[in-house]
């Protein structure tokens, strides 16, 4: 799967970053650098823009994980796309 078919449009709220605007709602600003990696399936480390609800833009690192082959069980406890990392770019772990 290309880098470019990550459902990117795909609006997420994640709760573990608390600079964000309250109601977690992130709006993609601009892909600023994008690797991946071959692992059981592919992560793919993104460095991104985000804007929140408030107008603010956010740094952002975050590495999606990625097994299309479960696309076709839909297992809510173990889905085929997993955010596995977002982090405010500068945060210590």
């Amino acid at each position: 799967m290309a880098l470019l078919d990550l459902p990117l449009n795909v609006g997420f709220s994640y709760p573990h970053a608390p600079s964000f605007s309250t109601d977690g709602t992130l709006e993609l600003v601009q892909i600023t650098k994008a690797s991946t990696q071959v692992v059981a399936g592919v992560n793919y480390h993104l460095s991104l823009t985000l804007k929140d609800a408030s107008g603010k833009q956010h740094e952002i690192e975050a590495t999606v994980w990625a097994r299309p082959w479960l696309e076709v069980k839909n297992d809510a406890a173990d889905p085929a796309w997993q955010l596995t990392r977002l982090s405010l770019v500068g945060d210590q772990p």
